[in-house]
């Protein structure tokens, strides 16, 4: 049994779509002046360091973004968010990330700040068809 995030081929599973919605948006260092802004646009990155989670790509966040996506500075990808934050933290960047998993960050030097217009996915428990 597993969660999938966003669209996602389920055809080789049985499936239920979960009612919550995940917002993708970004993680943000105090001294970014994102830091005080309450959601933050395609235009607000553009030329800015940012972080991508490798699903993020694959999911089509990238396309999301259009034409300002070849004109931020992608300066890297990540698989997990920790890696990412610690960056953050740091002042080096900012992450593009879902909010469920910014949560998980108590840290009072970063903020998530979700993206306008909003990109929201769901999520979908899946298990192996024919399985009692």
């Amino acid at each position: 049994m597993g969660v999938l995030l966003g669209q996602t081929d389920i055809s080789k599973y049985e499936g239920i779509t979960l009612p919550v919605k995940e917002r993708w948006g970004v993680l943000v260092p105090k001294k970014c002046p994102l830091f005080e802004k309450e959601y933050v646009t395609r235009e607000d990155l553009v030329g800015r360091r940012v972080f991508i989670a490798k699903r993020g790509v694959a999911q089509g966040v990238a396309d999301w973004f259009g034409e300002y996506y070849a004109r931020m500075n992608v300066y890297a990808t990540y698989n997990l968010l920790y890696n990412a934050a610690t960056l953050v933290d740091c002042g080096i960047g900012a992450a593009i990330t879902i909010e469920g998993a910014a949560s998980l960050y108590k840290n009072p030097n970063m903020s998530f700040k979700p993206f306008m217009p909003e990109l929201a996915v769901k999520s979908v428990m899946v298990w192996k068809k024919h399985q009692p």
